[in-house]
């Protein structure tokens, strides 16, 4: 296992992506390096306007 992999396993950056993968309804696909990828994701959340 490399150290950024281990970095986001103890961060818990990895858990949170993916439970916003999940809630979000995106495919998880296995990207370069072993990065997991989110596609299509359909959360509502809009862009501030100014």
């Amino acid at each position: 296992m490399d150290l950024r992999r281990i970095g986001n396993l103890l961060n818990g950056s990895t858990a949170l992506g993916v439970l916003l993968a999940r809630l979000g309804r995106a495919r998880l696909r296995r990207g370069p390096h072993g990065l997991l990828v989110a596609e299509g994701v359909l959360l509502p959340w809009r862009a501030r306007r100014r």
